[in-house]
């Protein structure tokens, strides 16, 4: 149901409705969740050693996924072709990836903002480069992270965090001012 909602309310924003698929799945819009979401945990019970299936997914892994698509000409991650094989795998490792993260920083305040930083930058250190994504990506999308990552005296985990959050700027503005 949750999803049916969010299509309607973004049904018209073109572009971001098919990143928002990408993100959530192709089901994005549908009133069933996507398939990512189950998960077999019957392992639990028998061996403390997650099936070969569950292993932990790397960021590197996932950026590798993505560089084909890059390396074919693709600039922007909202041109993939959704229905591509290829796309859907890199998807699909994408989503595990991301739900992993995000269950390893659950409770975890400054994981989180630290997950998300690494969630927002995939595609760009993936080597999409298209200006209008990257400054969708500066302008929303760190910019947002920032305001999250409210300073707080004597942290100096969220020293930290906010650090990553510029360098994660710095690197967009510099993509921005080299001519393609």
């Amino acid at each position: 149901m949750f999803f049916a909602y969010m299509s309607q309310i973004l049904y018209n924003k073109g572009k971001k409705v098919t990143r928002l698929k990408a993100i959530f799945g192709s089901n994005f819009g549908t009133s069933s969740p996507p398939d990512y979401i189950h998960t077999n945990h019957s392992y639990m019970n028998e061996s403390p050693q997650p099936p070969e299936s569950e292993k932990r997914i790397t960021r590197e892994e996932v950026i590798e996924g993505y560089k084909k698509f890059v390396a074919q000409g693709i600039t922007n991650p909202d041109d993939l072709d959704l229905d591509d094989q290829e796309v859907k795998k890199a998807h699909d490792l994408y989503y595990k990836w991301q739900e992993q993260e995000k269950a390893q920083a659950h409770g975890d305040e400054e994981l989180t903002h630290r997950i998300g930083l690494t969630i927002d930058m995939l595609y760009v250190d993936a080597g999409f480069n298209d200006p209008e994504y990257l400054n969708e990506v500066l302008a929303e999308w760190l910019v947002m992270d920032a305001g999250n990552a409210e300073k707080q005296k004597g942290s100096t985990e969220r020293t930290e965090t906010r650090h990553q959050i510029s360098e994660a700027i710095k690197k967009i503005r510099s993509l921005l001012r080299q001519p393609e």
